[in-house]
């Protein structure tokens, strides 16, 4: 779930700051958050956040991972700002 918060917090902010997201084939997370880096939309601390979100994400899904103790982790840090 916090996976899927960390995509919508970012294609909110491509639709209310009306930035065009890039090509279908590119249109990934990943790329989505190095946009709004580019722009000067995302000071380094969210950056690394949602970093660390998208990839445990991208773990537990296609590799079955879960952790306690990285959710815990992945909450505290999602409080904190």
């Amino acid at each position: 779930m916090l996976g899927v918060l960390a995509e919508t917090v970012v294609n909110y902010m491509f639709e209310l700051d009306d930035i065009s997201p890039p090509g279908e084939s590119d249109n990934t997370l990943s790329n989505r958050i190095r946009i709004l880096k580019h722009e000067g939309m995302l000071p380094c601390e969210i950056d690394d956040i949602l970093y660390a979100l998208r990839t445990k994400r991208n773990i537990a899904v296609h590799e079955g991972y879960d952790s306690v103790e990285d959710c815990q982790t992945l909450l505290e840090m999602g409080l904190l700002y």
